[in-house]
């Protein structure tokens, strides 16, 4: 009698053991399905930046990546999100499309410059080593006809190299000097004080240096020192 009750506590104890087992499988596995399930409803474009556009479209340097449908936004542009969902919506991925990428303008001062844009939204599409810019309405259908053959009745057009910081810095310097000459144009009276100024102190620097080298004693012969010494020597 006690080894059956020993026996059936056993059995308890081992279903006891399993069901936990169970239980703590689907404790694990349930979190990431849901999770699984957020991210997939949750999906955007890709993200493009200052720092990154150039390397990962490679736009001016070949396109070797892939053709590439880019949305220009910016935070307050709701119109953006409703054009970003129905891109995501009517150009699932698959081969020969393209690559669906956004780029915020408030974030990607440089890019945004680089193609001109100041106002969202605003598509384009880069593909044989060309770009293409969108003209049409929002509406879904002419969205996803520009991006699958659409895009051949738009104008193509060349695609603006991607400046560095150097060539940035060179066209912020050229670009105040220019202004400075503007301004001085348009007053002549500070010019003329400018020049006034410049040709004092070149006046200062020259006269300054021709007093100095004036008072700098002249290099001591050595014909006259070994002379000197033989007299020295004679007396």
């Amino acid at each position: 009698m006690a080894m059956a009750m020993a026996m059936a506590m056993a059995r308890a104890r081992q279903r006891g053991m399993a069901w936990l087992l169970v239980a703590c499988l689907l404790l694990l596995v349930l979190p990431q399905c849901m999770v699984g399930e957020e991210v997939q409803g949750a999906s955007t474009l890709l993200s493009l930046s200052d720092a990154n556009f150039e390397h990962d479209t490679q736009a001016a340097t070949g396109q070797t990546t892939g053709a590439w449908l880019i949305l220009f936004v910016s935070p307050d542009c709701q119109k953006c999100i409703d054009i970003e969902e129905s891109l995501l919506k009517d150009l699932a991925p698959s081969e020969g499309s393209p690559i669906l990428a956004k780029v915020n303008i408030s974030e990607s001062p440089r890019t945004s410059k680089r193609f001109n844009v100041t106002e969202t939204p605003n598509l384009k599409l880069f593909r044989d080593r060309r770009m293409f810019s969108y003209q049409g309405d929002w509406s879904s259908n002419d969205l996803l006809d520009f991006a699958k053959t659409g895009w051949g009745n738009v104008g193509a057009e060349d695609v603006p190299k991607d400046s560095s910081a150097t060539d940035e810095i060179f066209k912020s310097l050229h670009n105040f000097y220019w202004q400075l000459l503007q301004i001085l144009a348009d007053h002549p009276g500070i010019l003329a004080g400018v020049a006034s100024i410049v040709a004092m102190g070149g006046y200062a620097v020259t006269r300054k240096f021709l007093v100095a080298k004036t008072r700098r004693p002249g290099p001591v012969s050595r014909k006259h020192g070994v002379q000197r010494k033989k007299t020295k020597k004679a007396e």
